[in-house]
Order: structure tokens, then sequence, then C-alpha cells
């Protein structure tokens, strides 16, 4: 149909940051104040990975983030993977200042049950200075690949509090 092809072109033509902006549009009441602080803010590897619809989950997070008591660095979540390739979840951890090590990040996803296949670091310009976005593939170590938001919510909780050493995985095993 040529209606959809020229809305495909239009589309192509636009910059990722004018897509992010209308995404947030669609789905945020403070759209703009997000879209002004956000939509330039990652780097050419995210923009070329993630799609601009996908990005407003990320926005609200690192926007959360920015919100968050100093003392408080890292969020996370664990999400099903946007497409049918790769792996099934993705595990995305934010963290304002320095980036995590993956050294350190593996063997906490593997206590938690995730088995990392890859992993996609991200740069943000943060309006505070530097912030990092580790989009990681895994799959679940279990069989049962049907979990809940609450679940999924207490395993980037764990992972949070055993990375910001506030929690050991001895802790994590009564």
């Amino acid at each position: 149909d040529v209606t959809d092809l020229e809305d495909e072109i239009a589309s192509l033509a636009r910059r990722w940051s004018d897509q992010v902006t209308t995404a947030l549009v669609g789905r945020r009441d403070d759209a703009r104040r997000l879209a002004e602080r956000w939509a330039e803010a990652f780097d050419p590897g995210y923009r070329d990975r993630v799609e601009p619809a996908d990005a407003v989950a990320d926005i609200t997070e690192l926007d959360g983030l920015v919100e968050q008591p100093e003392d408080e660095p890292t969020r996370a979540r664990l999400h099903p993977a946007p497409d049918d390739e790769g792996p099934s979840w993705r595990f995305t951890l934010y963290r304002r200042g320095q980036a995590a090590e993956l050294a350190d990040l593996l063997p906490v996803l593997e206590s938690l049950g995730l088995r990392a296949i890859e992993e996609f670091p991200h740069r943000v310009s943060g309006p505070d200075g530097p912030m990092h976005l580790h989009d990681v593939g895994a799959e679940l170590t279990s069989a049962d690949d049907d979990v809940e938001e609450e679940t999924r919510s207490r395993v980037a909780d764990a992972a949070i509090a055993l990375l910001d050493g506030r929690a050991d995985t001895a802790s994590l095993n009564p």
C-alpha cells in the first residue's frame, strides 16, 4: 500500500530523538520535560539498537534514578525481551556515576536464577553527570519462563541490594 510506504519513509527520515518525543507524548503526561532531558542523552549504539517506543521505559527508569537520593545510585528491571530474536529476557541495570563491572554483575545475575547471554553497556548523559545503562540479555535457569511482574520486581530489587553492597548471596537463601 502506497500510504503505508509513505508513512514508513517519513518515519525513517525523522531523527531518533524526534521519534522518542512522539513515543513519550503518547505514554506520559510529563512528555515534554522528559524529552528535553533525555531524547538526546543516549549514545549512538543505544539509538541503533533500541526502538524509540522501547526507550520510554528506560527514560522512565533513568529519570527516577535522577530523583533518588545520592546513596541510592542504582535501579534495575527484569522484563520480557521486546522481540523474538535472542534471549527471552532483558535485565536492565541503570547506574549513576560509575558503570557496573561485568565481573560483578554476572555472579549476581546467576545467584538470582538468570544466565547472562549478552550485554550491551551504554553511557547516558544525565543532567547531573554520566549515567550508565547495562542491557543484559538473559535466560532463566528455571524451566518456568512465565514470571509475574511482582517476582520480576523482587529480582530487580535483590540485584540492586547485592550490587550496592546492602546484601550478600547468603542473605537470599534463608
